[in-house]
């Protein structure tokens, strides 16, 4: 039995009480740390944001400060925490990402099995709101030649505070540990090339000038770290982003917008370092209470490294990115963006030749992705998710700065058809598919995942 006191000076001016809480041993230090966070907020707000989880007393304290008779109706604090479980199975035709003539003795298809468990946690003060999200998963590949298990790990934290009615600071942290590929991290790699580690902080300041006229001005930083040797000794990297942006509101719907961003990129070996400039023009919009649409357009300048010599490459290219948001309801939404411009380069394949310092530069892309959420019924739902990549090298003079650099189109679709038994259980059915073509053989392949799973929330 754990007996925790806690002193509730709210705004219904309670006395002090004392409760006793029954839960199993292990969870108790968790428990006593969530709670005391969550009391530190109840007491200045009173309130808890977000969903909830109540835990209650088996014997309710008195007004006294002693105990009185058990009323399991009454809840004793409130979690806004989110937990769902997912389990799954199915069968991946193709894990290692290779190519029909790689040659590996385990590149054929594989059953699977996972497991995930996600949270969402809502918390914050009058003027200041913050979310905890994260998930922990874990798939499964019986009888590989090698390592049997593929991690997938994450969190992200985001705060916002508004320091006065100019002035709004915001803070976002993120990490990630996993394997390639990710379709969801710019420039990274369309293959199968190692577990890596990700990490991105952001911190911004918008400040509002004048009714119409707005500024964000922004920092952040990215690493990308391979845990293996091959992979990371070329692919391992830092980078710093500084941006200002500028905005003015034209019509109440209507803000014409204005950026300039400086990148500078590190990497752990000598060669492939860059800076890169950009500058935008764009609007962004509010068509009706349902649509919201954004575009900008500009250039780009990056000077990037020679290997082998002190002198640097520098070139020029168009940059442009887009952004659509479609709501109906909350059961149904439409996402779209698009990007073209430079980005830092993932790992190359280099079949053609040793993967050195200079493998796969910086180069142009292009990626689209269409996110389609929608629900058929009060129970069947699906949701559509797409992205389109293209990878080009850089050229100087009409000639690829790296000889051993690939140009590759990839393409990743899923599909999820979901029934929903009731509140707290969904099962659901998911189709996903992976084609990247490349001007090296070794770097083609296709993938196909089907698999049949269940999401329990608590």
């Amino acid at each position: 039995m754990l007996n925790q006191t806690i002193e509730e000076i709210g705004s219904a001016g309670r006395d002090p009480q004392t409760f006793r809480i029954s839960m199993p041993g292990f969870v108790r230090i968790p428990a006593f740390l969530i709670a005391f966070a969550m009391f530190q907020s109840a007491v200045i707000t009173g309130v808890a944001q977000g969903p909830a989880v109540e835990v209650y007393s088996d014997r309710p304290a008195t007004a006294s400060g002693g105990e009185g008779e058990a009323d399991p109706e009454t809840p004793v604090w409130r979690v806004p925490l989110e937990l769902k479980v997912t389990l799954k199975a199915g069968y991946d035709d193709n894990r290692r990402t290779r190519s029909s003539d790689g040659g590996a003795s385990d590149d054929g298809g594989s059953f699977f099995s996972s497991g995930e468990l996600l949270f969402n946690y809502n918390f914050g003060l009058p003027r200041t709101r913050g979310n905890l999200t994260g998930h922990a998963k874990l798939n499964y590949y019986p009888g590989s030649n090698r390592s049997p298990f593929d991690p997938d790990l994450g969190v992200k934290l985001s705060v916002q505070h508004a320091v006065s009615e100019r002035l709004t600071l915001t803070g976002d942290v993120e990490a990630k540990y996993k394997i390639d590929p990710d379709f969801d991290i710019e420039g990274s790699s369309n293959q199968r090339r190692g577990n890596y580690f990700y990490n991105r902080d952001q911190i911004s300041a918008t400040y509002r000038w004048l009714p119409r006229i707005s500024t964000i001005t922004s920092y952040s930083f990215d690493t990308l770290q391979y845990q293996e040797t091959t992979p990371g000794s070329i692919g391992d990297r830092y980078q710093h982003r500084l941006s200002q942006n500028l905005r003015f509101l034209l019509l109440p719907t209507v803000s014409l917008t204005g950026t300039y961003s400086l990148s500078l990129v590190s990497y752990d070996v000598e060669g492939r370092d860059s800076i890169t400039q950009s500058i935008l023009a764009g609007v962004t919009s509010s068509i009706g209470p349902h649509l919201e649409a954004s575009l900008a357009v500009g250039g780009q300048f990056r000077s990037a490294d020679q290997p082998g010599t002190e002198n640097s490459n520098f070139s020029a290219s168009p940059t442009a990115n887009a952004n659509l948001t479609y709501t109906l309801g909350e059961k149904t939404s439409l996402m779209w963006d698009a990007r073209y411009g430079f980005v830092e380069s993932a790992v190359g394949t280099g079949s053609s030749g040793p993967a050195t310092s200079s493998g796969t530069r910086g180069r142009t892309s292009f990626t689209t992705g269409l996110r389609l959420n929608y629900e058929l019924t009060a129970r069947i739902g699906t949701s559509i998710a797409a992205h389109y990549r293209t990878y080009a090298s850089d050229e100087v003079n009409g000639a690829p700065v790296d000889e051993f650099a690939t140009s590759q189109n990839a393409f990743d679709l899923s599909l999820n058809v979901h029934y929903k038994i009731n509140e707290s259980i969904l099962t659901f059915a998911e189709w996903k598919y992976t084609n990247v073509a490349s001007d090296q053989t070794s770097g083609s392949y296709s993938r196909n995942r089907y698999s049949l799973g269940l999401t329990i929330t608590f």
